[in-house]
């Protein structure tokens, strides 16, 4: 609106200014003929024409040149603070082309350009992203940082140690004699022996550390092979912990683990007694259900026949482990077991009961 009205002022000078400059033609005196007083009139009319001549040339002379300037300085400087006034205003007042106000998300207006600006910040956000991560890995290559990677060392020692059987690991006795006098300590004579020796605890803290260094090592090269990825590295680490500990369970489980020197000789002194039983007790031939030849086992020896006893104590299922180690060893696997739990080729002896 400012605008307009400017514009408006501005040509209405412009206007006035070329009027004032433009000379007007003179209004020449009508003469009209009577023929009354004919000789006054012409001299009247003769008066007229020579004032009219006589203001032409004063008009057409500098006179008129210099009121053209200065009409023209006059309609410049009008329209000169015209506009300084309106600039002034217009200047006054805050641009309301820009919208102020920032919004929540932001969105595209047109709908066709939208998908192109999203892949563009998205493709720029993955580079960054990117970046960022293979910063992270060569820092984790050039640095090896034990604040991130000790849990993962960890891990992997844990790890390591259980698969190579804990207590029974290949690495210890080995390493036990390179330490100990085999003849000075009785653990160690054990474990030579084949059994379980339960080691001192220095021996033990040596281990452990042992252990942690192989996980160490583990753990650098994993983080070379993966190009600094700890996190993978440390996922691994993990999921080996969880599966070595199935492991672990699983030869507990089975009796895979080595005896100790006790365990060794109440085995043996177990194997003896059922050896006894089964050549007094059983008699080729016939079937038998496996519970009662261990009830007819716990008859043969009073001291067993609690289960839960503090002096002996003997479940069923260590007697029909005694059963089965019997049949393959003394009897020749010559009796087979079905899969409910019946022995044929194999019966207790009712007469050997009768006569007890």
């Amino acid at each position: 609106m400012n605008l307009h009205l400017l514009f408006a002022i501005t040509f209405t000078a412009i206007t006035y200014t070329k009027a004032l400059t433009t000379p007007t033609p003179t209004r020449r005196p009508s003469i009209t003929n009577t023929n009354t007083n004919s000789y006054g009139s012409e001299e009247v009319n003769s008066s007229l024409l020579t004032s009219t001549s006589k203001q032409k040339k004063e008009l057409s002379g500098p006179t008129i040149l210099n009121r053209k300037q200065a009409l023209a300085s006059i309609s410049s400087s009008l329209v000169a603070t015209t506009a300084g006034i309106l600039s002034s205003s217009i200047s006054s007042q805050p641009s309301n082309a820009f919208d102020k106000t920032f919004p929540l998300e932001l969105t595209d207006a047109d709908d066709k350009t939208r998908p192109v600006v999203m892949a563009r910040a998205n493709s720029q956000q993955r580079k960054q992203k990117a970046e960022q991560a293979k910063k992270k890995m060569d820092q984790n290559l050039s640095n090896f940082n034990l604040k991130d990677d000790i849990l993962p060392s960890m891990a992997w020692g844990l790890a390591l140690f259980f698969v190579s059987g804990s207590r029974n690991s290949p690495v210890a006795t080995p390493l036990a004699n390179l330490i100990y006098d085999e003849k000075n300590e009785k653990w160690l004579q054990d474990r030579n022996a084949g059994l379980f020796g339960s080691p001192p605890l220095p021996f033990l803290f040596l281990l452990s550390f042992l252990f942690l260094c192989m996980g160490l090592l583990t753990q650098f090269i994993l983080l070379q092979l993966s190009e600094g990825d700890s996190g993978v590295c440390g996922d691994l680490a993990g999921v080996s912990v969880i599966g070595s500990g199935f492991f672990e369970i699983g030869r507990i489980a089975n009796g895979e683990k080595k005896m100790t020197r006790n365990e060794k000789d109440s085995a043996v002194q177990l194997n003896e007694e059922f050896n006894v039983f089964a050549e007094n007790r059983l008699m080729l031939g016939g079937n038998c259900h496996r519970t009662d030849i261990v009830k007819s086992f716990r008859r043969y020896y009073a001291k067993y026949r609690n289960a839960n006893s503090r002096d002996y104590p003997l479940t069923d299922l260590q007697i029909e482990r005694l059963l089965k180690f019997w049949n393959q060893k003394e009897n020749q696997s010559k009796a087979e077991m079905s899969s409910g739990g019946f022995y044929y080729g194999i019966q207790i002896n009712t007469d050997a009961d009768f006569f007890m």
